[in-house]
């Protein structure tokens, strides 16, 4: 009987330990990656599974995602339109698509997707930048006999004016209290919608050693914008304006370190101090439904899959919003590695490139399947390539090769009566039987090839033939 509790005991303690951790410290315990949906497996975290399109639509279907932030929180929306079966949108399309000034997406921008509401909104600074109706920009530190002390100057309202041209004066919030802007924002959330948040670059700060150590050497001037109280102060206001306006699920996703081979990295200390100071204010709390994804974790030394120096729209976002998903909606994922690997149709007669190698480049059959080329069908000379990061090469799926087609060819598509004939690489209809005939062909006997509808779409149309 004492033996059989002991191990009743055991495994209790056992499954204890294997029960959900995931997403509620910074720093977080770290985890594993693969080159697989979900990516990232955070240590001590038992619901990393991977979601597909359906799982995914199921999950937030009847929800409103918020992502709010700079440029790479604005990724966390098109990360989950991917992950709804939405095409993919690549940086520099997600700026055109969705420009800083907007702050509700149109339908360019995936309003909805799949029965559910996404929205954004840029902000870069989390609680204001222009104080002139509160009495003047309170951050500004400056020296009275000798010591730097920290309050208002005559006339400095935004931290430009202290530092001219070092921030980026652009936010939606930038002409009212933030309070309001995101109460606006969040008019119509119910505690079922998700927000993925990140406080951006703006706030990046020294360390405190480092800070003492610059002013004591006056190499910060004489007068500079003290950061870290600027950045408690705005935490502290912008945690109670999400308190105060949102009820439904919280993520704070941390700074990543910037690209290692550009020279913003030289910063990534700066960012560092950021995630510490900010992990004092949104600790994750189940009983709240507040929760932390290392973002720092998840892209640390995977430098090569990110788009440019500080932007990572892609494997890295994707592992992250997972956690979202198995956070949200435990246990109702896929048990399949490979479950969510890329809408079927996604890459349908696309050519696609990879960045780390230029010259390695495929093809999207009509089921969705990707060969690699070995060279260019004439077909896809002109054809303009979908760029994806290099890690893709391991996830895609490599069956059907790329339709050879050549002048000679007898084609026709998949449904439908008409022949064609690929002539100077362009195709030519044969407008009747007795033209067929006449060119010398029979029905019977001469081949005739069914080429999938979007790749016969890609030859250029000849004059039919006479």
């Amino acid at each position: 009987m004492m033996v059989c509790l002991i191990l009743l005991f055991m495994a209790l303690l056992v499954l204890l330990e294997g029960s959900p951790k995931c997403n509620l410290e910074y720093p977080s315990a770290g985890g594993t990656w693969k080159e697989q949906p979900p990516y990232w497996k955070p240590t001590g975290c038992n619901i990393s599974q991977p979601f597909s399109v359906n799982a995914t639509i199921n999950c937030l279907k009847g929800r409103t995602l918020y992502a709010l932030g700079n440029s790479v929180g604005r990724q966390a929306a098109f990360g989950m339109v991917s992950l709804l079966g939405g095409n993919p949108v690549e940086r520099k399309d997600q700026k055109e698509k969705c420009p800083k000034h907007e702050t509700t997406w149109g339908d360019s921008c995936h309003n909805e997707v799949a029965g559910v509401k996404i929205k954004y909104l840029f902000l870069n600074f989390i609680d204001g930048f222009n104080y002139s109706s509160r009495g003047g920009f309170p951050y500004c530190r400056y020296k009275v006999n000798d010591t730097y002390v920290t309050g208002t100057l005559p006339g400095i309202n935004t931290p430009n004016e202290i530092t001219p041209g070092a921030y980026y004066d652009e936010d939606n919030c930038i002409n009212s209290t933030t309070r309001e802007c995101i109460s606006n924002f969040f008019h119509g959330s119910t505690d079922r919608d998700i927000l993925v948040f990140n406080v951006g670059m703006m706030y990046e700060l020294a360390p405190e050693k480092e800070l003492i150590e610059l002013e004591k050497a006056g190499e910060l001037g004489d007068r500079f914008v003290d950061k870290k109280a600027w950045l408690v102060a705005s935490l502290t206001n912008f945690k109670a304006h999400i308190e105060s306006t949102f009820h439904g699920y919280v993520f704070w996703q941390t700074q990543a370190p910037y690209h290692k081979r550009y020279w913003h990295s030289v910063r990534n200390p700066w960012l560092l101090e950021v995630n510490k100071i900010a992990s004092q204010y949104f600790v994750g709390d189940v009983s709240k439904k507040w929760y932390v994804i290392d973002q720092w974790a998840i892209n640390l030394n995977r430098d090569k899959i990110y788009n440019d120096h500080v932007h990572f729209n892609g494997n890295l976002e994707q592992a992250a919003l997972y956690q979202v998903l198995n956070t949200v909606c435990p246990g109702q994922g896929d048990n399949s590695a490979t479950a969510n690997i890329w809408p079927k149709m996604e890459y349908a007669a696309t050519l696609v490139c990879t960045r780390a190698n230029t010259t390695c480049c495929y093809f999207g059959s009509e089921t969705g399947s990707v060969q690699k080329l070995d060279e260019f069908p004439f077909y896809l000379k002109n054809v303009a390539p979908k760029w994806v990061n290099d890690t893709m090469e391991s996830v895609l799926k490599t069956n059907d090769a790329a339709p050879h087609i050549e002048d000679g060819m007898l084609i026709r598509k998949p449904t439908g009566q008409g022949i064609y004939l690929v002539s100077n690489h362009t195709t030519r209809l044969f407008p009747s039987g007795e033209v067929f005939i006449k060119y010398g062909y029979d029905f019977q006997k001469s081949k005739i090839v069914a080429i999938p509808a979007s790749v016969f779409n890609l030859i250029p149309k000849g004059s039919d033939l006479d």
